[in-house]
């Protein structure tokens, strides 16, 4: 039996998705199974192995690895492991598919949404799934802040004021693409800040 996992993923373009195909024999012998792929250009992909030994019963995890880098690609694209037993040519299909998209996709902000802070410096944070350039915006100050490209992204702005709420959204442009982030708010209250 074949499986694979995740069935889907969506990413930026260019990001690289992980995939793990599960291969089991169900066989009361030891055998050896082939695997193909087809759906996707063989540039676009690696297959850890092609050929596995499995003993009866035994399961294993193949990793697979997608990764389109072309900006005219961004759709999603289905794709289909074959998995063969080479003593009997049976047969078992696992399907699954990636969607890339032309904008970068971000995640891991930092300060939190609706966050209460101690500091009047405060970090701003984010990932990008492939390497962008970043501008963070905070409602209110009249200057943005910049970052190099890159898939981690921070920001230190110094001296807000105490027991103000701020609001607060990030553009990030990769090689395809814009995003923009959510809107987000934090406060900085009062509090004691240990430095050095």
């Amino acid at each position: 039996t074949a499986d694979i996992l995740p069935a889907s993923q969506t990413l930026g373009l260019g990001a690289q998705a992980n995939y793990q195909i599960s291969i089991k024999n169900t066989g009361l012998i030891a055998d050896q199974f082939t695997l193909s792929l087809t759906g996707l250009d063989p540039a676009w992909y690696t297959l850890a192995n092609t050929t596995v030994s499995l003993l009866p019963g035994e399961t294993i995890n193949v990793p697979l690895t997608v990764q389109v880098n072309s900006c005219e690609q961004a759709v999603p694209h289905a794709f289909q492991v074959t998995v063969t037993n080479t003593a009997d040519q049976q047969v078992d299909n696992a399907l699954a598919s990636v969607t890339y998209q032309s904008a970068p996709l971000l995640s891991e902000f930092t300060p939190k949404a609706n966050s209460l802070l101690g500091s009047q410096d405060v970090t701003f944070s984010w990932r990008s799934d492939v390497p962008s350039a970043g501008t963070l915006t905070v409602v209110g100050l009249s200057q943005t802040f910049n970052t190099q490209s890159g898939t981690y992204s921070s920001v230190v702005v110094p001296s807000l004021n105490r027991n103000s709420t701020y609001e607060w959204y990030v553009e990030a442009v990769s090689a395809c693409g814009t995003t923009t982030s959510p809107h987000r708010q934090f406060t900085v209250g009062n509090g004691i800040v240990f430095v050095n």
